[in-house]
């Protein structure tokens, strides 16, 4: 596969020519999908998903200097190497028509409808196969979907933090979540909702151990308010996402977290499993009973991190050699 949107010269032993392309796939029947494309120009093909905040600018790049969402994970000479790897980044869309499934609404989204928006986006692109999908939290949801309903586009998949289905507990985390979001949409005021909403869920990406390391309990007084450390922190947080993300996008895909659904058993693409076991929101039992289930082979990795769920974006120093090894694993061809 050759694409050739903006080429560079990349000093080196190779001087491997590596590229970037940045566009909007236009299917009939889905939403506009954008998409960031940068690494080889002759590379294998890798696409890289992340949580319900990620999007397509994954690391800087010449066209786009901005840093990207996994920035220490992907970019020349990372785990995701752009002087080997063709990377590509899809957005998540929250306005998808659902399929017909489970007797469940339309405008519910499912993993397996946002696998089907990025078949559509890599025939757009002309990517027809993958040398692999690294996906991290809800990417990693989609990855499996994908993997289940397209085996024979893509040769392996890593999934970070991620299951076949949504632990009950974190769903009913979630659900509160969003009837959060709803309250504060009848009250006029959206952003405030996603705010607390995903303060609320900051709370359950990292673990008590971190909190207590990091916060002291000792509070600031500002008038008839009083802060504390912890508190400030994951309010700024929400503050930030709330900046950035719409109150439909947030009830949306945090329900499609929650519909997620594969059959592990139907999924015959070889993974790479990494579990945390520290995980609020992806029990490790759930991990194990993935990788277990799995109808292809599978490699399971365990970690420890006080990092929780966030560890793939906190703790990449880490996970980047178990991602680099599993990308050279010389039992997957190269597309």
């Amino acid at each position: 596969m050759r694409l050739e949107e903006h080429p560079i010269a990349r000093d080196g032993p190779a001087r491997r020519e590596t590229f970037v392309r940045q566009g909007v796939a236009l299917t009939p029947g889905l939403p506009p999908i954008r998409y960031e494309v940068c690494g080889a120009a002759d590379g294998p093909a890798v696409l890289v998903l992340g949580g319900i905040s990620a999007s397509r600018h994954i690391t800087r790049n010449e066209v786009d200097g901005r840093p990207g969402w996994w920035e220490d994970a992907v970019g020349p000479g990372r785990a995701v190497d752009t002087d080997r790897f063709c990377v590509i980044g899809i957005d998540h869309s929250s306005s998808l028509r659902g399929t017909i499934e489970q007797a469940r609404p339309q405008t519910a989204i499912t993993t397996f409808d946002q696998a089907r928006a990025i078949a559509a986006t890599l025939d757009t692109i002309g990517v027809p196969s993958l040398r692999a999908i690294v996906g991290a939290s809800y990417g990693g949801m989609i990855a499996l979907g994908f993997a289940e309903r397209y085996a024979d586009r893509v040769d392996r998949i890593v999934i970070i933090a991620a299951a076949h289905e949504s632990d009950p507990m974190t769903t009913t985390l979630r659900a509160i979540q969003r009837r959060i979001v709803r309250l504060a949409e009848k009250a006029g005021d959206p952003r405030e909702g996603v705010a607390l909403a995903r303060a609320l869920a900051m709370t359950t990406y990292r673990t008590r151990a971190e909190f207590a390391e990091r916060f002291s309990n000792q509070p600031a007084h500002n008038g008839e308010e009083t802060i504390f450390p912890a508190e400030e922190y994951v309010i700024s947080r929400g503050d930030d996402y709330a900046d950035r993300t719409r109150a439909t996008d947030f009830r949306a895909l945090t329900l499609s977290l929650d519909l997620h659904a594969v059959t592990p058993e139907d999924i015959t693409v070889p993974a790479t499993i990494i579990g945390v076991i520290e995980d609020q929101l992806v029990p490790i039992s759930a991990i194990r009973e993935l990788a277990r289930r799995l109808g292809a082979p599978s490699n399971l990795i365990e970690l420890s991190s006080t990092h929780g769920h966030d560890a793939f974006l906190t703790d990449t120093a880490r996970l980047a050699p178990l991602i680099r090894d599993a990308l050279a694993d010389p039992s997957v061809s190269a597309s």
